[in-house]
């Protein structure tokens, strides 16, 4: 299993502001490994100038760091039998509000434990961090490794460590390289 970051991976890609709609949920909503119940219509994005405004990656690039699929990505990563991710629709909209169809969500509903704390390097927030909740949590990871043992029979999951860590299957790799999917970039983690 290896580790995905969203980056754009093509030279002019759509990056879409904070959407201003999300209501009771932030991006953290989506970082917990929870079912989110009662999703409520009208959630959009869009890039707050024109200049931000191009062609839109398979993972939407977004302000908010939220994973957003395209009908594309869904459809082969369902072909997989990947099924720890709930999709929740939105909208996306070019500058101009023409409507790009087929975007979702993708909250990841499995965190597991996984990170071998002895050999990943990491920090953590300081123990008077303004945020309280976040104090003694990873608030970044230099070095990653994981037990191998914790993460069979998954493809794609969130660290429960450290919850901005997606980590991947190699053949939820492949189905990105085979088909070309753009707005995900991979590296590899250690293994123990």
């Amino acid at each position: 299993m290896g580790t995905a970051i969203s980056t754009p991976t093509t030279s002019n890609p759509l990056y879409s502001a904070h959407s201003s709609n999300l209501g009771e949920f932030t991006d953290w909503s989506f970082r917990k490994g929870e079912f989110i119940q009662n999703w409520p219509q009208g959630i959009s994005f869009r890039p707050r100038s024109k200049d931000r405004d191009g062609i839109p990656d398979d993972v939407l690039q977004n302000a908010d760091g939220i994973l957003i699929f395209s009908r594309q990505l869904i459809a082969a990563l369902d072909e997989l039998g990947v099924t720890d991710i709930q999709y929740l629709p939105v909208e996306v909209y070019h500058f101009d509000g023409k409507s790009i169809p087929g975007y979702a969500i993708a909250n990841l509903t499995t965190m597991v434990p996984a990170l071998d704390l002895e050999r990943s390097k990491f920090h953590r927030f300081p123990d008077d961090f303004f945020v309280e909740w976040k104090r003694g949590n990873i608030c970044a990871l230099h070095h990653t490794a994981l037990k191998s043992a914790a993460l069979q029979g998954f493809n794609v999951v969130r660290l429960k460590e450290c919850a901005t860590e997606l980590l991947i299957s190699d053949a939820v790799q492949r189905i990105f390289l085979e088909n070309k999917f753009t707005g995900m970039d991979f590296y590899k983690v250690e293994i123990t």
